[in-house]
This record gives C-alpha cells, sequence and structure tokens, in this order.
C-alpha cells in the first residue's frame, strides 16, 4: 500500500525530517516536500534499525516502534531523555513483542489480532489551562476528574506544585495500562522556579500557559533546554515572548527558553495567534487576569484540538 499524508496548514509548517530519516535508514520509501509535508510513503521492505535519537520526542520514537512491529528482527531506540511513553504502554498492553529498559526500547514482529476495549482519559495538555486559570484566580477551586496522570505527562503539575500551586490528588487508579486520577486545584500564590533541559519533555507542550502563569508568580521564572519550541506549529518562544510583551510582562527571549520577572499587572491587547492553537488558548486565558481586553487574531484555529474550549472555559469561570 503506497500512502501520502497531508498536514492542515499549521501541520504542514513543522519539519518532518526526524521522522524521515530513522524510517529511510529502515528501508522506508519515502519522500517529501523539502522534509515538510505533504509525505508520500511507498510499499517497502524494511530491515530493523537501532537507533540513537538526538532528541527526546514521542512523536520521533512511536513511528520507529510502529514501523518495527512489521519488519523481521529486534529494532531498538534510545534517547536522551525520556519521551512520553503512551505507544509502549499501549502496545504493551495489546499484547506486542516490546520490552522497555534503562538500556532502550526494543520491539520485534507484532502480529496484533484480538480486539480489545480502551478508554481514553482526560488529556493533561488540555487541562493545563484550566489548572493554570484556577491557580491564578482568586477565591477559585476546580475538580478535574479522569485526568491522565502518566508520569511523563504530569511536568506541568509537578511545575506548578513546585511554584506552590495547591493541586490536591483526590484519587487514583488504572485505566488500560495508564494511570488515571481525580485532582482538585485551588487559587494559589505562586513562586518562580528554574525549569531545565531533563524536566521539557513531560511539560513541552504546556510551556506557553505555563509562561503566562510564571508572570503571576513571584519572582524570577526561567525555561531552559527548550528549542524544540521553535519546531511545533509555530515559534512558540518567539510567540510566547511576542505577546507576553504585548501584555506588558517582564520576560526575556532566550535560544532554547525564556526568562519571566514576575509578578505583573497584565494589561489588555490585540495578539497574533500565529494560527496556533495553544498560543491561543493560553492568552484566552491570560485575559482572566489582564485588566482590560485581549483579542486573538485568529481564535478559531482552537478547533484542530479543542472545538469547545470557550464554552468548557465559560461554563467553568461562571461556577
Amino acid at each position: 500500500m503506497n500512502a501520502t499524508l497531508v498536514g492542515d496548514k499549521s501541520l504542514s509548517k513543522r519539519p518532518m525530517r526526524r521522522i524521515i530519516e530513522p524510517l529511510m535508514k529502515m528501508g522506508v520509501k519515502i519522500s517529501s516536500k523539502n522534509n515538510f509535508a505533504p509525505i508520500t510513503i511507498e510499499q517497502s521492505k524494511m530491515n530493523p534499525i537501532n537507533y540513537h535519537s538526538p532528541i527526546a520526542s514521542a512523536q520521533v520514537k512511536s513511528c520507529i516502534l510502529f514501523a518495527g512491529m512489521g519488519v523481521q528482527g529486534l529494532t531498538q531506540i534510545n534517547e536522551p531523555f525520556q519521551s512520553r511513553d503512551h505507544s509502549e504502554i499501549m502496545l504493551k498492553h495489546l499484547g506486542a513483542s516490546i520490552n522497555v529498559s534503562k538500556d532502550g526500547i526494543r520491539i520485534s514482529k507484532s502480529d496484533i489480532q484480538n480486539p480489545i476495549d480502551l478508554t481514553i482519559p482526560s488529556d493533561p495538555s488540555t487541562a493545563a489551562f484550566f489548572i493554570a486559570a484556577s491557580l491564578m484566580c482568586k477565591d477559585s477551586k476546580l475538580i478535574i476528574n479522569r485526568l491522565l496522570l502518566n508520569e511523563t505527562r504530569i511536568g506541568f503539575i509537578k511545575a506548578v506544585t513546585q511554584m506552590g500551586g495547591n493541586i490536591k490528588f483526590l484519587k487514583t487508579w488504572v485505566e488500560s495500562g495508564e494511570i488515571v486520577g481525580n485532582i482538585q486545584v485551588e487559587y494559589s500564590q505562586l513562586k518562580g522556579i528554574t525549569i531545565d533541559e531533563n524536566q521539557v519533555p513531560s511539560i513541552i507542550d504546556e510551556l506557553p500557559i505555563f509562561a503566562i502563569l510564571a508572570t503571576q508568580a513571584k519572582g524570577v521564572t526561567v525555561v531552559r533546554g527548550a528549542k524544540e519550541l521553535r519546531n511545533k506549529e509555530s515559534d512558540r518562544i518567539a510567540a510566547i515572548c511576542k505577546n507576553l510583551k504585548l501584555l506588558g510582562a517582564d520576560i526575556d527571549e532566550l535560544d532554547d527558553g525564556f526568562k519571566v520577572s514576575g509578578s505583573s499587572k497584565l494589561r489588555g491587547a490585540s495578539l497574533k495567534t500565529y494560527d496556533d492553537h495553544r498560543i491561543a488558548m493560553g492568552f484566552a486565558v491570560a485575559e482572566l487576569v489582564a485588566d482590560g481586553d485581549i483579542n486573538l487574531d485568529n481564535p478559531d484555529c482552537i478547533s484542530i484540538s479543542f472545538p469547545e474550549f470557550f464554552s468548557t472555559l465559560e461554563s467553568i469561570t461562571k461556577c
């Protein structure tokens, strides 16, 4: 079977070389538009590889693991830091021939035929916007049910707890191999912290709202080792810094992150979303603590991941 993958406007701006290179090493016949989508994959005879990824990326890791399921022999991948491990958990739960250890992740040809039921818990990256809203807004209290609490996905919760955020784990259990639970979040007086490259993989998607939250924390918050943010749906480091400066925040753009000095009283302004759903959602939440309206040039870009975002935010803030 041959296939061509075509992304939307934002996805088509994301570089795909990180995926193309390891797949080509496996023998996949693949072509692209200068390492961007659309990507065409032809039926290929593949071989196993031992791949040392230069970056910690669940995207890269997952493409190699799924390809490795169809290859005779042992495929292995190593990362500099652990990235999200949903693929490994799911594949193990499905019965794939996969082994995860400190020496790397190994997978061999797997034929999964038996259907099973999988439940999908609430997404922690999406929940982060509402967690931040509750932490910033005085007298607030919010309970989020059935939230995914995978250790590689709760970097944001760990970080804001380190900042002094009042977050309680009310109940936890396991579904389909994943840890799930209910949490309670309350308004908190926050302090600045430092996030380094070891922490970044577990908080990478939440860094836009984390930067906004940092403007309401007392002291300096620094994020380093997050150069990956420049290769998302937009250059998120630039987008975060440009927009927060327009709101009156004290923020410095770094090559691989940013430095925020707080706390700051944010003002209203007209902002660019850069057609990036996480930038748009983050600054929609920022309006809750801003002295004035924040007008987004393309709020509709949020619908790519969360069409009900604004109605959900409104229902929460009216409680």
